[in-house]
């Protein structure tokens, strides 16, 4: 699935132009997680395999294609 207005805002094909100027978009500038995509994200983050939680141990991976590979 889609992660742009999913775990972060603007989509990002909306930065073409900062792009097109020579711009970078900036993390927490340009580009931000949602509160509750960062608090998560945070969170599974610091868990530990022996922490006793279903979540701990838990593994994720995001992977995504562009033709922006210098920004994205």
């Amino acid at each position: 699935f889609d992660l742009d207005n999913t775990l972060w805002t603007p989509e990002l094909y909306t930065l073409r132009s900062l792009q097109r100027k020579g711009g970078i978009p900036v993390a927490g500038t340009d580009v931000c997680l949602f509160p509750g995509a960062k608090a998560m994200l945070t969170k599974l983050a610091k868990l530990k395999a022996s922490d006793n939680s279903e979540w701990a141990g838990t593994k994720f991976a995001v992977a995504s294609r562009t033709s922006s590979v210098d920004w994205a």
